[in-house]
């Protein structure tokens, strides 16, 4: 803890130094930021959503290679990385997301969006986030315009387009743990209006924990990508984008290691080794990705989108818990995801009455199948099976369970802003609504075998699961421009998440039902001191409805996870977003989130009881924040020096929802507070007649912070994932 507060003085000393140093300078004003979060080009300052806003620069400065790099300089966002697979993410926004995303029967609260289309499976959101242009995060429900499963927020990934001039970009890096990552990118001069953009990635680092035996480490990763874009502009009203890119992961997971098993060889601080050879093969994911964006500008007041996308999944992932996850037992599991998703979106985006009405209307269809094969193999070693009178034989079990599911989900939506001609055209309403109809349906099959004995225990067998929901979700804000540099909103917004089965249920034919939220939220946009300072704020209060929480009933079976309907809950809290430009070369950036729930009621859905007092929301730290520091200095006369600094804050969280009452067991479920520090140092050679060249140094987790990565409790004590420890490296980018 000491050394937690020596670091946090430390940014504070020098953000206060920055500042005196800065006075009576004269600073340079705030550039506009552009996004796209309500279907149009906006300024960020005039959009009434609450969003955070990378640009590739911004990722650059802070080593952001993936979504998660991001993720962590974003204080209402919390995640973890999903037992069993390195490639994908627990990922909550306000308390708001999906614990068990290994499911392919269930979605998340958080919609992850590639140049306007919805990516369903959260092996995607691990992916190197390769030639990207700008990445907005929209907190909060979006159940207007986004009406894919995003009662906590959506995620806009915008990816570079192709510029239709010669253009080449290279960049390399090297790092500890035999770290090193290739991006290559090349843009061709355009041929019959047609611009071309290649980009190829290829990465790889070590493992963070050694397998004592010979297989593979705990950690390891590497990634190749491909990536075509083919931009057509056959006339100056149309438009069209095409992309393809198809992408390998090779992986391991992270390690578990048990808290009860404190010795002199098994610490309870990160292990760097083992407790024992574990079986470890490489987790493998492959992605293909199409996607088609057609618009058509009619007239300056009318443009016609068409957004397509179709994509395939193929993952293969082992997980070896060792003794991490039952004192007395040894688990291990392995699992097989094929997954096929096509989505088509048709939108209008215009304005009428002499631009004092702006709408956008569109039609949008999803389907999604895919099957989940998945091998638990769980060997008892506490002698409750004896089927030859030899009290030292363990039990070998394993669980078998494949499941097939399809979902089928289309919408109509409509979002309309009018400003009436009086207070000087500062007050704007805006109405929006959307309609969805979801299908979901499955089946599965679940055996169990004692290995040693080869006896097959038919547990159930082509379980079918068959539903249908659909919601009518309105929206109104009220918009009021009290001048060029303050904005203040107030708005109500509704969200739905389909109900559902759940994969990992122990009956998978009983649903759960649709989660339904209702958010009141009000919020200021504001420029201040001849917009040296940009200062937001919002705050919210979210009520759920039916709310969607995952319970294991039974911590001894671990692949037993039903979903409930736990009552109502109330989220609330509020978030603060500050960028001060000090002088014309330094930056100060920092963002604040307070979070505050509460678990209304939850009814026992078997036996009527009130358990009210067994749940907490997952993901949902009270506080957390962002400090960063960027200074540019250009005077040099062979180029430009880029110092970026940042501290990241969270408090304790709890990793699931069903935590119990017990505080004993509430303890096993509750993931440690932890701050990072981060720092990049650049020099960009700008006159050597060749290009640009850059060379930058980089550590993430500077002070070698030992935090808590992923926990849960299965049987006895809690299995805790270790974080990633200390890395650094050295970034070499050349571009002409």
């Amino acid at each position: 803890m000491k050394a937690k507060v020596r670091v946090r003085s430390l940014v504070a000393a020098v953000i206060t130094s920055q500042i005196a140093l800065a006075q009576g300078g004269e600073a340079a004003t705030l550039e506009e930021v552009v996004v796209m979060a309500q279907k149009r080009s906006e300024s960020l300052q005039e959009v009434p959503i609450a969003i955070s806003v990378f640009s590739s620069v911004e990722m650059q400065n802070r080593a952001a290679f993936d979504f998660a790099d991001v993720a962590a300089s974003v204080p209402t966002i919390t995640f973890a990385p999903y037992p069993s697979s390195s490639d994908a993410l627990i990922l909550f926004i306000r308390g708001q997301g999906a614990n068990d995303v290994g499911q392919i029967t269930k979605e998340g609260a958080v919609g992850m969006y590639i140049d306007g289309v919805y990516l369903s499976r959260p092996q995607s959101v691990s992916m190197d986030l390769a030639d990207v242009e700008q990445v907005e995060i929209l907190r909060g429900p979006q159940g207007t315009l986004y009406g894919r499963n995003t009662t906590g927020g959506a995620v806009n990934i915008t990816t570079k387009k192709p510029s239709g001039e010669l253009d080449f970009k290279q960049s390399f890096t090297v790092g500890n743990r035999d770290r090193y990552r290739s991006l290559s990118t090349l843009n061709l001069p355009a041929f019959a209006n047609i611009s071309t953009k290649i980009s190829y990635l290829d990465s790889a680092v070590d493992g963070y924990v050694k397998n004592s035996g010979p297989g593979n480490d705990y950690g390891e990763d590497a990634q190749r990508a491909g990536r075509v874009a083919l931009r057509w502009e056959p006339s100056d009203t149309i438009l069209l984008d095409y992309a393809y890119e198809s992408g390998k992961v090779k992986s391991t997971p992270v390690y578990y290691q048990n808290n009860l098993l404190a010795s002199e060889t098994y610490p309870t601080s990160p292990h760097t080794r083992s407790s024992r050879p574990a079986d470890l093969p490489t987790s493998r994911t492959d992605n293909t990705r199409h996607s088609l964006t057609a618009s058509w500008e009619l007239n300056d007041k009318l443009t016609l989108k068409s957004i397509s996308g179709y994509s395939e999944l193929d993952t293969k992932f082992y997980q070896d818990y060792l003794d991490a996850a039952f004192i007395k037992s040894y688990y291990k599991s392995a699992d097989k995801i094929d997954s096929h998703e096509w989505s088509q979106e048709f939108q209008a985006i215009g304005s009428g009455l002499d631009q004092r009405l702006e709408y956008v209307a569109g039609l949008y269809y999803f389907e999604q199948s895919g099957n989940h094969d998945q091998i638990l193999q769980l060997l008892d070693l506490a002698d409750d099976f004896d089927p030859d009178g030899n009290a030292d034989d363990p039990l070998a079990l394993e669980y078998q369970r494949y499941t097939r599911a399809n979902a089928e989900s289309m919408a109509a939506y409509t979002q309309l802003k009018y400003t009436p001609n009086f207070l000087e055209d500062r007050l704007s309403l805006t109405v929006g609504a959307r309609y969805t109809k979801d299908k979901p349906h499955g089946v599965r099959s679940l055996d169990a075998t004692i290995v040693d004995y080869q006896v097959i225990i038919p547990i159930s067998s082509g379980v079918k699961g068959k539903s249908s929901y659909d919601s009518f979700d309105p929206m109104f804000i009220a918009s009021y421009q009290w001048s060029d540099e303050l904005n203040t909103y107030a708005k109500v917004v509704t969200g739905y998440k389909s109900g559902g089965f759940a994969e990992a249920a122990a009956d998978f034919s009983l649903p759960y039902d649709p989660e339904d939220v209702t958010n009141y939220e009000v919020g200021m946009k504001s420029y201040w001191w001849d917009r040296k300072l940009l200062l937001n704020f919002a705050a919210f209060s979210t009520d759920y409805s039916d709310m969607q929480l995952d319970l294991s009933p039974d911590p001894a079976q671990i692949q037993v996870v039903n979903t409930y309907n736990a009552g109502s809950a109330t989220v609330e809290g509020f978030e603060v977003d500050l960028m001060l430009q000090l002088s014309e070369n330094l930056r100060l950036s920092a963002e604040y989130a307070y979070l505050d729930y509460k678990i209304k009621s939850v009814e026992n859905p078997v036996t009527g009881e009130d358990v009210t007092s067994e749940f907490s929301l997952p993901y949902a730290p009270e506080n957390a924040y962002n400090l960063a520091l960027n200074y540019t200095y250009p005077n040099f006369s062979f180029g430009i020096v880029n110092a970026f600094v940042e501290y990241s804050w969270q408090d304790e969280s709890f990793t699931t929802a069903g935590t119990s009452s017990d505080p004993s067991v509430k303890q096993d479920w509750t993931r440690g507070d932890y701050g990072l520090l981060n720092a990049r140092i650049a020099l960009t050679l700008d006159s050597l007649g060749i290009g640009d060249v850059q060379l930058a140094i980089w550590g993430k987790n500077i002070q070698d912070e030992e935090y808590e990565a992923h926990r849960f409790t299965a049987g006895a004590g809690a299995a805790i994932a270790w974080a990633e420890p200390r890395t650094y490296g050295l970034d070499i980018i050349y571009e002409f």
